[in-house]
C-alpha cells in the first residue's frame, strides 16, 4: 500500500504508468546498490534437548525440543526438523554431551542423506565430555535437515547440555566484505548514473540523488553495499584456574574486530544493531580438570560448554556455539 502511494503522485497516471515508473525506481535503487530488505525476513533457531536420551533406536531423530529463538518458524521442535522456507545455503552446529563410559554418536541428513557426523565418546573417561559438529548445507526450499543417531549408537545424551542450532547464510555478507562496494566506488557510480541529464549542476545532481535515496528508502529498500560487517575475533592469552562464581572470561587477545563491538577489557561484546547473532567458543583444559562455560544475554543463560579431562591422558577441547536475537546495546 505504502508504494503506490508513494510513486502514484503525477495525476491523470494509469495503474499501468504508476508500475512503469515503480519499475523505473525500482531500477535506479539497485543501480543505487540499494536493496529491498524489508521483504527479508532472518531465518534462524536456537534449540536444545531438556530429556536425557538413552539407547535410541537405529537412526532415530533427536528432537532438540526446547526453542530459544525460531526466525522465519522454520524448526519443528516436536518433530526436531528443520524445513529450509527458501533456497539458499544453511549453517548447522550442533553439540552433544555424554556421561563417562556411555557414547552419542550422531548425524545431521539432508532428505535422509548423511552430511557429517558427531562422535561423542565417554568410554575411559572420569568426565563427561562434549563433541560439537558444523555442517554448510545448500538446500533447496521445502528440503528437511534434522539430527539423527549413527546407527544404534545413541546410548546417552545428557539433558539440557545438548544443542541444535542454524541460520540462513545471507549472499549479501559477501558483499559487505568487498571494498569495492564501498561509499567511494558507491557516490562514483551514482553521479555517472544520475548525471543524465544535461547541463545539471552539481547541486542538482545531488539534489536528485536525495530524492531518489528518499523514494528508495519509502519503497523499503536499503544500502546494503555501504552496510559495514560486524564481527570479532578473540583469544585468551593468560592461563585461567579455580575462577569465582560466573566469573567471566576475558578473551584478551583481538584479531579482529569489525565495528568495535568486542571490549577485550571486559570480555563483553554489544550488539551496535538489532539482528541475529552467532556466537562461537572454544575451551581447552588439562588432564584431570575441568572448565564448565555459559553464553549469557544480558546475564540469562543460553548455551553451555563442558570441557572436561577427568579421566584423561591428554587435554580436552570442546566448543559451543548459540544463535542470539540481541537488541542495539544488549550485552
Amino acid at each position: 500500500m505504502s508504494v503506490p502511494l508513494l510513486v502514484a503522485v503525477t495525476a491523470n497516471e494509469t495503474p499501468q504508468h504508476v508500475v512503469t515508473r515503480y519499475n523505473n525506481y525500482r531500477a535506479i535503487c539497485n543501480g543505487m546498490g540499494y536493496e529491498n530488505v524489508r521483504c527479508k525476513d532472518p531465518i534462524a533457531f536456537q534449540s536444545s534437548l531438556t530429556k536425557t536420551l538413552q539407547n535410541l533406536k537405529n537412526q532415530e531423530t533427536v528432537i532438540f525440543d526446547k526453542v530459544s529463538l525460531n526466525e522465519g518458524n522454520a524448526y519443528d521442535n516436536s518433530s526436531g526438523i528443520f524445513t529450509a522456507p527458501l533456497d539458499g545455503i544453511y549453517s548447522f552446529t550442533w553439540t552433544v554431551l555424554t556421561k563417562y563410559g556411555k557414547y552419542f554418536l550422531t548425524e545431521i541428513v539432508l532428505n535422509g542423506k548423511k552430511v557429517v557426523s558427531n562422535h561423542t565418546d565417554g568410554r575411559g573417561h572420569d568426565g563427561n565430555p562434549m563433541s560439537t559438529s558444523h555442517a554448510n548445507i545448500k538446500m533447496k526450499k521445502g528440503d528437511k535437515v534434522w539430527i539423527r543417531t549413527l546407527g544404534t549408537d545413541g546410548l546417552f545424551a545428557i539433558a539440557n547440555w545438548c544443542f541444535f542450532s542454524a541460520y540462513a547464510m545471507d549472499s549479501n555478507d559477501l558483499l559487505a566484505n568487498l571494498e569495492l562496494m564501498g561509499i567511494c566506488y558507491l557516490m562514483m557510480s551514482f553521479a555517472l548514473l544520475v548525471a543524465v541529464t544535461a547541463h545539471e549542476t552539481p547541486q542538482q545532481v545531488v539534489t536528485r540523488y536525495n530524492n531518489y535515496k528518499a523514494i528508495c528508502n519509502g519503497m523499503g529498500y536499503e544500502n546494503v553495499r555501504c552496510k559495514d560487517p560486524i564481527a570479532f575475533q578473540s583469544s585468551l592469552t593468560k592461563q585461567l584456574e579455580n575462577l569465582k562464581n560466573q566469573e567471566t572470561v576475558i578473551f584478551d587477545k583481538v584479531s579482529l574486530n569489525e565495528r568495535k563491538a568486542y571490549d577485550n577489557v571486559s570480555g563483553v561484546f554489544t550488539a551496535p544493531l538489532d539482528g541475529i547473532y552467532s556466537f562461537t567458543w572454544t575451551t581447552l583444559t588439562k588432564t584431570g580438570k575441568y572448565f564448565v562455560t555459559e553464553i549469557v544475554l544480558n546475564c540469562k543463560t543460553v548455551t553451555l560448554n563442558h570441557t572436561d579431562g577427568r579421566g584423561h591422558d591428554g587435554n580436552p577441547m570442546s566448543t559451543s556455539h548459540a544463535n542470539i536475537k540481541m537488541k542495539k546495546g544488549d550485552k
